[in-house]
């Protein structure tokens, strides 16, 4: 759930005393009839600025682009008449504008030009309104230093003129931001100073806000009883202060509660009395969210049919308010349905939107993680210059002691020697635990980088675009055979990623579907075999896995694509007493041409299954004692042209 609170400082207030008079007196669209009239022309170049900024900041959510034209003209007015206050409160609008059309550097732009303005004629509310509002674009772009910059401005201005109502809008904001960066007590304490102010002031309606947000808080810590406690708390005040709003929140709140608890009823009760909060006061995010949350429950009850229709409903609404992170969810329990009716081919359209706006939301917040890493590298940094003072007065008093230690060592010569055979065979020890933590390390860093590679996602792109294609071309049986082969092979590669072992059963079985996979991606342009020797016991003989698979891969792509003719792979294996040799020979274009092919190219990826490979075979080497290696050979005929290539792999093996 979204936090909800007052982040902004409302624009009545810093009208309030320039033009109160005629937003009390003047409705909107009476307001638009006049000033599109001949009437207009009548009035004072000071009235008609006062009406355009009331105009723009009536716009500047629903039709931003409508309200900066209002908010220019209402410029161009105080510039003549001239009102240093009306410039800055019309740039204020072209900037809060700006920023809801996503234009981020225009509406910095605007915002500093407006608090230079509001700076240089000392009014203290618009500087308040401008730290806070650059406060909210800069928490926006992950830039958590500048916003907390911006916010606690805000609050020593609140609390210098004793304004306790923007004193709890200051604490809440950095509560925000603090939580936004992962760091909780800070905002806790936040939230309470904000909560204390606000109790003060008997304000239940952003008290109610204020519980969400601290529950969500809770929630965050994995503290679900404290969490919930605070959400019934502000549906509690919201009922008082009868805003539906909040009641909406906090219902939503308590079932993502009661989910998360597994009581699926008391989930569902609260969803539906949030989407009727929602229908009242028209909040189509309240209802979109809702909608998904209940198409989750439902699908998961195996109550397709309504799961299907919750899970559209909150698609519309989320594509119309445009909110990425809802669409995606929405799309993902639309996979669910369309994959449980046996609809593949929605299924897969589904997901392939969740995929793509779940890529969206990553690379958002990778900008926000960018930014929020450069203020912390400049945090440690400074820590790194304190550390290395102690270190260094640490070193002084280790000398001092060395040199207490030489005086008491002298005179117990022999208890030392003792000690210090005691000493090295600890030493020898640790330095074994050591080493073999290390191997470990290596090996734990190569299997994900193997697991990461194994995974290729040009590979499965590749896959996805070809399950497209038949569908496209109405073949859904091979659309469907691909599919079963796509969704084995991933699942075998992801379990045997988790093994240090696996049987030669199951990694022939792996290959297989990778080949089986790519004949029909290639149309059939190559056959392949396995030879297995008659010695191997194939379902009680382990081998590591995917040490095969990246030479399969090379002989495929830079062997076998392009040859004109039909290709073949033969994959031949044979036991000895130490080791398993596997060959992996195929009748490609040879080394030698594949390296002009690629010369002539733009290299766009960079294989590392080879260097992988090598490194496990090291460490795999250095475990037990022996030398594991491959090696690649050039096949010729008797006039020295190349009929392909063969790889021979040394690996070990284990029995039952």
């Amino acid at each position: 759930m979204e936090k909800v609170f007052f982040r902004s400082i409302v624009l009545f207030v810093l009208f309030s005393v320039f033009c109160s008079n005629t937003r009390a007196q003047l409705k909107i669209d009476s307001l638009l009839k006049l000033m599109q009239s001949d009437e207009a022309r009548k009035l004072t170049d000071d009235a008609r600025m006062k009406n355009y900024l009331t105009l723009a900041s009536s716009f500047n959510h629903s039709k931003p682009d409508t309200s900066i034209v209002y908010a220019e003209k209402a410029l161009v007015l105080a510039k003549k008449i001239p009102n240093r206050r009306g410039e800055g409160m019309a740039l204020n609008m072209m900037a809060i504008s700006m920023n809801n059309l996503s234009r981020t550097d225009s509406a910095k732009k605007y915002y500093e030009e407006a608090l230079h303005i509001f700076e240089t004629i000392n009014d203290t509310m618009g500087m308040m309104h401008l730290y806070n509002n650059l406060g909210n674009l800069t928490s926006n772009t992950g830039d958590y230093s500048t916003s907390i910059h911006y916010y606690l401005k805000v609050l020593n201005l609140a609390e210098s003129s004793q304004k306790k109502e923007l004193i709890a809008l200051a604490s809440n904001n950095l509560a925000i931001i603090y939580f936004d960066w992962s760091k909780y007590d800070l905002a806790l304490d936040y939230y309470k100073k904000s909560l204390e102010i606000l109790q003060q002031l008997n304000d239940t309606m952003k008290m109610a806000a204020l519980f969400n947000n601290i529950g969500e808080l809770y929630r965050e810590t994995n503290q679900p009883d404290s969490a919930l406690t605070n959400y019934q708390k502000a549906l509690g005040l919201a009922f008082k202060s009868r805003n539906q709003k909040s009641m909406m929140n906090a219902y939503l709140n308590l079932g993502d509660a009661m989910k998360l608890r597994k009581m699926d009823q008391e989930a569902f009760a609260y969803y539906r009395l949030a989407s009727e909060q929602a229908t009242e006061i028209k909040s189509d995010y309240g209802i979109a969210y809702a909608s998904i949350q209940q198409a989750e429950l439902y699908l998961t009850q195996n109550n397709s049919i309504k799961g299907g229709q919750s899970a559209m409903e909150g698609l519309r609404l989320a594509q119309k308010l445009k909110h990425v992170k809802l669409e995606k969810e929405a799309h993902f329990q639309l996979f669910r349905y369309y994959e449980t009716t046996g609809n593949y081919q929605a299924a897969l359209s589904h997901h392939l939107e969740f995929t793509n706006l779940k890529d969206t939301l990553f690379n958002q917040s990778s900008r926000k993680e960018l930014s929020r890493l450069q203020t912390e590298f400049e945090t440690e940094k400074k820590e790194r210059e304190i550390a290395q003072l102690n270190a260094e007065k640490a070193t002084q008093e280790l000398e001092i002691d060395r040199q207490k230690s030489l005086r008491i060592i002298t005179t117990l010569i022999a208890l030392t020697l003792l000690s210090g055979a005691a000493f090295f065979h600890s030493r020898s020890r640790v330095k074994q635990l050591a080493e073999k933590n290390k191997l470990e390390k290596q090996k734990y860093e190569v299997e994900q980088k193997l697991l990461r590679v194994q995974i290729n996602p040009h590979f499965i792109f590749n896959s996805l675009n070809s399950i497209q294609g038949f569908m496209l071309g109405n073949n859904i049986g091979a659309a469907q055979s691909f599919l079963g082969k796509f969704a084995q092979l991933i699942r075998l590669i992801l379990e045997n990623s988790r093994k240090s072992l696996v049987s030669v059963e199951d990694e022939i079985n792996t290959l297989q579907l990778n080949l089986e996979l790519e004949q029909m991606r290639f149309a059939n342009k190559f056959t392949f075999g396995f030879e297995i020797d008659e010695n191997i016991d194939m379902a009680n003989t382990y081998i590591t896995p995917m040490l095969i698979q990246p030479f399969v891969e090379n002989a495929l792509i830079h062997g076998i694509q392009p040859k004109k003719e039909e290709g073949q792979i033969q994959i031949r294996m044979v036991r000895s007493a130490n080791a398993i040799t596997a060959y992996v020979r195929d009748n490609g274009i040879g080394r030698d041409a594949s390296s002009a092919i690629k010369s002539k190219q733009i290299k766009t990826h960079k294989s590392l299954g080879q260097q992988l490979t090598k490194e496990r075979l090291e460490l795999l080497g250095s475990k037990n004692g022996q030398t594991f290696y491959f090696e690649v050979s050039d096949l010729k005929d008797e006039n020295g042209q190349a009929t392909g290539t063969e790889v021979k792999i040394v690996m070990p093996w284990e029995e039952d």
